[in-house]
């Protein structure tokens, strides 16, 4: 983890805005990927492209090939380390400033055993984020303090549910 004291928002607290909390988190959840996952990976594709082509959509195996080496050159490079920082008028998360009036709920999820995040629900569509929802990934941060100093700003929502894709992608380690 990087040194907390070359955070920028602590340096730049704007108004009297008291940062509570400052970490770098990476911007989604990395898992590593052996050769054997990336053998079974290309092989599953390979196997499409191939079966795609017996039956003469030709176009269609190009866009599978395709795809298999778009997602091989994203995911070759690791996640980058974003800044974050809960303070006392809002949430900073890559160096974009969310108000707590602009958040509906929070919901903390451990989605996998030793793994945390903060998903924070906006009122409005933001479109730095392509949605209205915001999720932090909280490493080594003690959720206990970040969910009790939470609840004081803003109300925490219990009945969230994961999508069947995100279980896949966390499952399958996408």
């Amino acid at each position: 983890m990087k040194d907390i004291q070359k955070h920028p928002h602590i340096e730049l607290s704007i108004d009297g805005d008291i940062p509570k909390f400052s970490w770098f988190a990476h911007r989604h959840l990395e898992f590593e990927r052996g050769p054997r996952w990336w053998a079974i990976f290309f092989g599953i594709f390979i196997g499409l492209a191939i079966a795609t082509a017996f039956f003469a959509l030709y176009l269609q195996s190009l866009l599978i090939v395709m795809l298999a080496g778009v997602y091989y050159m994203i995911h070759r490079t690791p996640s980058q380390e974003v800044p974050v920082t809960l303070s006392e008028m809002g949430v900073y998360f890559d160096n974009k400033f969310h108000s707590y009036n602009d958040i509906e709920t929070f919901v903390l999820s451990h989605p996998v055993p030793g793994v945390d995040f903060l998903h924070i629900e906006l009122k409005k569509e933001d479109k730095f984020l392509h949605g209205k929802e915001l999720d932090i990934l909280l490493t080594g941060q003690n959720v206990l303090s970040i969910r009790d100093f939470l609840l004081h700003q803003i109300p925490e929502k219990y009945d969230k549910t994961h999508s069947l894709s995100q279980w896949l992608i966390w499952m399958l380690r996408m």
